[in-house]
């Protein structure tokens, strides 16, 4: 999962046009205009800082648990291991 890198790209990337577009309103004297405050209110407002925070948690949340996964994982790996070592020095499975 790398850490759900790719995701946080994507928001990274979302928020990047986001500021574009802001930027791209106020230069073309469109600062007034019903869509410049709907772009602003995804941008900066309270909705847009819980949206991050929930996000945020979530992310985190994820990363939690696929390390717990990967630690789960590597232990039955080695029980496999040990359990496949016993057959073996046993010579195979007794019935």
């Amino acid at each position: 999962m790398d850490n759900m890198d790719k995701t946080k790209e994507l928001i990274k990337m979302q928020h990047d046009a986001l500021v574009d577009v802001i930027n791209y309103l106020d230069s073309t004297k469109q600062s007034n205009t019903k869509i410049r405050e709907t772009v602003d209110r995804a941008l900066n407002g309270s909705d847009w800082h819980n949206l991050e925070v929930q996000s945020d948690l979530e992310v985190h949340n994820a990363e939690v648990i696929h390390s717990r996964y990967i630690k789960q994982l590597k232990k039955l790996e080695a029980l496999r291991n040990v359990i496949e070592e016993k057959r073996i020095d046993e010579g195979g499975w007794r019935s």
